[in-house]
């Protein structure tokens, strides 16, 4: 399939122009006889304005959306007319117009309501009690007001089925998502991201394809620099709607790109008004870490209990006070010779207070025709590491609004421009500040490493090494600032549609779209970082772009006096994504330090190419009522990929779901029961695989006289077939007591085949490995949500809204060929496998070698016997069980809402506190300095062990260079304080200022209870999907903001 982007959006653009004119001209019918609507629309919970609610001529595509004071103006046809009140988080209403020209509505908050309103995979609302599987909205007012500086982090705790974990690479950093457990065996398991119905980036790309030893690599085995992701681009203040669409039942319609669910986010647009409206939203936080580490502090540095001034562990003597030499390798050192042994917080020490301050300016305007909407975001946050900051301008612009009586258009765009300083390598990467602060002994103080260089005799600038910086003695101050790291990102959202209204019925959208982001970065390494010979420069450019068009005919009628309804729809879509990458580095500098790309002998491309793929499709969805007690929902979608071969890039996948309103239907109900509505649905989904993979690629490299070209060990797959991923869902919605308690119960099950796996081939065949179809994961569990009001007295109310889900994982087969998979292999002490008949992820380590009775067996020098390689299967990253508790309050305009979230189960490996124990920097090495003897019995006769050993012998035996991960593993469960937040609405009567928004709020704020106690399980080396694993991450930070709203 040949890919011609620019011509093929010249095309485009030509139509689409042409359609408008053609549109433009059949719109100059007369049309009947109108007349004007006005009114104002509050909420029932703060007795506020509510701006942004769709206001709807039910039956028709004739709407309006109310301004920042709530109020809005349409036209309507003579007769009996019925308008729809809706907006995400409250009850849609109603209203018959009759012969009223004022009309004035109360929303209610859809915890109380049954019509709450849903925005689907396409972007377009439906209420909730039509749709056939399950899906949630979110508070976004939280999300604004308790902001995070990527969104994904504000969603943790509210949602059935959600489990987020962030990476510890600073601020900016990227967040993982996972919706109801892993599916794919080698490829993405995170959802798709929908913006104003069209799908957006969400890559986290690496800095670089390449192994650890590179300078400036990504995430690797033992980690590295984890990138940014897509959806922390998007801007809090942006965002109107956030919808969690949670399997591919509900968005099977998009096909392909969503097996694993979507996260469906509407931005805020302008609304009709009298004159301009003007918000300004600010926002100031700041953040403190915090720490869980436990160290011990009664022992310095050395070994066998004397100190040794260049020694990279603790096992020297006590710390008391006494004078030791001084650790400089500074041969002309002018500072004192000797210096006090005393212990120093060095952790508690390191860590500023992080901020983070965002000021946004909106601008409002509009008539019944035309709407427009600006903002501007400015974000200046600074991490609890010195030198980590971050600069983000966000710019967004949408304008809607009626060109004829029967064309409506919808634009947008949005710009973003980020620089992020010196973002946080991960894990044991040599590059890691946080690896460098946890083994730097308690001894030497921040003060004495803050003189961070010196210069020799020959005048040139040296690290001042408090160890030999082989061995990880690098200085904390001079990794911060002699290794600087600088990262731009520019990226743009644009979306233009139009939508033709042929009848009040019958609409054709056609829709362009493109999401584009350039990065570039550079990264000055210092001569003496050990690794960088006379300093080094890396560059690193990365684009990539997706062109989304697609066109969506719908007809709606309700037919009889709602005795049936029928909304049908057919589209089609053509997605194009491309990606150029350039990496560079110099072999070292001629000038040392001079930081410029030809001061260099030789310069190395360590990564350039690209990729292009493109999936055109057709799809059609059709939801038939009958008297709005049962709804039949159908779907169906055609992929042509050009990533398969000619034979399998044609797929199709259908869904059917079935939802039946119990209470609607029979005419007497039991007085307690207010609402009843049982779903049932199946869906198919299927997916295609990375470009390039039925060729024999070549890469090429400098050499000889010609060069040399090489081609890459893959064999071309031509015989691939798409993935499958089969999912049914049943559920139920109850409500009581006139909407005073809710329950929402889903249950699941999804079985993924074909998945598309990696094996090796024998060396005779030429090739290294091929790409096969292999494999049946399966996910089953339910979820759980209740909503209660368990009092609402007066101007007193307090709502409680629970969730909780269980996912049980499966790897049902693999194949005859690979009976497991290694997702990631003999790094931070672990290995992560695909096994079959095991759960996805297993993680195998090393572990102690036991008798029949379970006693680890003692060799001759009273330590543990151990097993020589990651044998034995010891944990699993996948909880139990993951939930979250809301408590909202208010009393007459005062709101003050708490949330606490919890996960029960699973593992996690601390490979930071493997290499404290080694280096008896651990709390835990207190124990047996003095002499000690290991439980077990002798391997030599199976007697009780009696032999004596040291702590520094037992732990450099079970956690140096190859630690015993059985020893490290600890229970991930947690219940947390996730945030409280205050807020107070001001009504200011005044020609200025209308009103005042002020919340205070804290998040992060701690744990309840923590089984580990020394690890934060919601922290991750990176956001791949070899989860499990803690190596020298950044401490979390405890979040205290407040948020003030002024609207003019």
């Amino acid at each position: 399939m040949e890919i011609n982007a620019s011509r093929l959006l010249v095309k485009l653009i030509r139509l689409l122009l042409l359609g408008t004119i053609f549109l433009l001209a059949l719109s100059a019918a007369l049309f009947a006889q109108q007349r004007t609507i006005t009114g104002t629309v509050t909420c029932s919970d703060n007795n506020l304005p509510q701006p942004g609610v769709n206001v709807l001529v039910q039956g028709t595509f004739t709407g309006a959306i109310t301004d920042l004071e709530g109020n809005y103006t349409i036209d309507i046809p003579d007769g009996d007319v019925t308008l729809q009140f809706s907006f995400v988080g409250y009850s849609t209403k109603l209203v018959k117009v009759g012969s009223s020209v004022v009309i004035d509505v109360i929303m209610l908050p859809s915890l109380l309501a049954i019509d709450e309103v849903i925005i689907t995979s396409l972007g377009i609302s439906k209420e909730k009690k039509e749709i056939t599987y399950a899906a949630q909205n979110v508070e976004t007012d939280y999300v604004a007001q308790a902001r995070e500086l990527n969104v994904a982090n504000s969603l943790q705790g509210r949602v059935a089925g959600m489990d987020v974990i962030k990476s510890s690479s600073g601020v900016g950093s990227a967040s993982r998502i996972l919706l109801r457990g892993n599916r794919s065996i080698a490829g993405n398991n995170q959802p798709m991201y929908i913006v104003d119905g069209v799908p957006i980036q969400n890559l986290t790309v690496p800095i670089q394809k390449s192994n650890a030893t590179e300078y400036y690599s990504g995430m690797s085995e033992i980690g590295g620099l984890q990138a940014q992701d897509g959806i922390s681009n998007i801007n809090p203040d942006d965002i109107s709607s956030i919808t969690i669409l949670k399997g591919p039942n509900a968005v099977a319609i998009y096909g392909s790109r969503a097996a694993n669910g979507a996260i469906v986010i509407t931005t805020r647009r302008g609304a009709a008004r009298k004159g301009i409206g003007v918000e300004f939203n600010t926002n100031w936080s700041m953040d403190r870490a915090m720490i869980l580490t436990r160290y011990q502090h009664i022992y310095g540095q050395g070994n066998g209990g004397e100190y040794i001034k260049n020694s990279v562990e603790s096992w020297g003597p006590k710390m008391e006070g006494q004078m030791v030499a001084h650790w400089s390798p500074d041969p002309n050192w002018e500072g004192p010779p000797t210096y006090a042994y005393l212990p120093h917080n060095n952790f508690e020490d390191f860590f500023q207070t992080g901020y983070n301050v965002a000021n946004t300016l909106t601008i409002t305007s509009g008539s019944e025709k035309v709407k427009s909407l600006f903002s501007y975001t400015n974000t200046l946050a600074k991490g609890i590491v010195e030198t980590n900051k971050l600069r983000r301008h966000n710019f967004h612009l949408r304008t809607d609004g009626n060109l004829t009586p029967k064309l409506y258009y919808d634009a947008k765009l949005t710009y973003m421009r980020q620089i992020v300083d010196n973002r946080l390598a991960t894990g044991n990467h040599y590059q890691n500040p946080v690896r460098a602060l946890y083994l730097q002994p308690g001894n030497i103080s921040l003060e004495q490493v803050r003189d961070f260089e010196y210069f020799d005799d020959a005048g040139i600038r040296r690290q001042h090494y408090w160890g030999p910086s082989s061995s990880g003695g690098q200085n904390i101050y001079w990794m911060l600032n002699r290794t600087i790291r600088k990262e731009t990102r520019d990226r743009i959202l644009a979306m233009a549609s139009l939508r033709y209204n042929f009848t009040d019925h019958l609409s054709l959208m056609v829709r362009t779209a493109f999401d584009e982001f350039i990065d570039d970065h550079s990264y000055k390494i210092y001569w003496d970082t050990s690794i960088a010979d006379q300093g080094n420069l890396i560059l690193y450019n990365n684009r990539a772009m997706i062109f989304n068009s697609d066109f969506l005919l719908n007809y709606n009628k309700v037919f009889g006096h709602d005795l049936l309804s029928l909304d049908i729809s057919f589209g089609g879509n053509i997605l194009m994504q491309s990606g150029r990458w350039l990496q560079t580095k110099t072999d070292r500098l001629l000038k040392p330090n001079l930081f410029v790309i030809t001061n260099t002998s030789n310069i190395r491309c360590l990564w350039d190419g690209g990729q292009d793929y493109q999936i055109n499709s057709l799809y059609g969805y059709a939801t038939l009522g009958l008297k709005k007690f049962l709804f039949l929902n159908l779907t169906g979608r055609n992929d042509w990929s050009s990533t398969l071969p000619p034979e399998s890039w044609s797929y199709f996948y259908p869904s059917v779901g079935l939802a039946w309103i119990i209470t609607d239907m029979l005419n007497t109900v039991p007085q307690f029961l207010t609402f009843a509505k049982l779903r049932a649905s199946y869906a198919e989904v299927g997916n295609d695989t990375d470009p390039y993979k039925l060729h024999n690629t070549y890469s090429f490299g400098a050499g000889g006289q010609l060069g040399y070209a090489w081609r890459d060990g893959t064999l071309p797959a031509k015989d691939l077939k798409p993935e499958n991923t089969r999912s049914w869902e049943l559920g139920f919605d109850l409500r009581f007591f006139d909407n005073r308690l809710g329950l929402d119960f889903t249950w699941y099950k999804s079985n993924t085949f074909n998945q598309l796996v990696e094996i090796p081939l024998p060396r005779p065949s030429g090739y290294t490995n091929k790409f096969i179809n292999a494999g049946n994961v399966q996910n089953k569990g339910l979820e759980i949500t209740v909503n209660a009001r368990p009092v609402s007295a007066g101007d007193f109310s307090w709502d409680i809204a629970l969730n909780y889900s269980q996912n049980e994982n499966i790897v049902v087969e693999l194949t005859d060929e690979l009976k497991e998979y290694i997702i990631r292999g003999r790094a931070l002490m672990t290995t992560i496998k695909v096994v079959e008949g095991e759960p996805y992820g297993q993680i195998y380590t090393r572990g102690f070698i036991k008798n029949d009775e379970g006693r680890v067996l003692i060799n001759d020098l009273g330590l543990p016997f151990c097993t020589p390689g990651q044998f034995v299967p010891t944990g699993n990253a996948n909880p139990d069980w993951i939930g979250g508790l809301s408590n909202m309050f208010s009393y007459k305009g005062i709101n003050l809402s708490v949330l606490i979230d919890t996960r029960m189960g699973g593992d996690v490996f601390s490979y930071t506190e493997a290499k404290l124990t080694s280096n008896g920097l651990s709390e835990q090495t207190l124990y047996g300095r003095e002499g000690m003897v290991v439980d077990g019995v002798l391997e030599s006769d199976g007697s009780e062990n009696t032999i004596e050993t040291t702590a520094e012998a037992y732990w450099h035996a079970l956690g140096e260079l190859n630690p015993v991960g059985e020893l490290y593993r600890y229970d991930a469960s947690y219940v947390r304080l996730r945030e409280i937040l205050l807020s107070y609405s001001f009504k200011i009567n005044s020609n200025v200022i209308q009103g005042i928004d002020l919340a205070l709020y804290g998040r992060n704020l701690g744990f309840l209870y923590n089984a580990s106690g020394i690890i934060d399980p919601n922290m991750s080396v990176g956001t791949t999907n070899d989860q499990g694993i803690e190596s020298f991450g950044l401490p979390s930070s405890r979040t205290y903001g407040i948020n003030a709203r002024f609207r003019f």
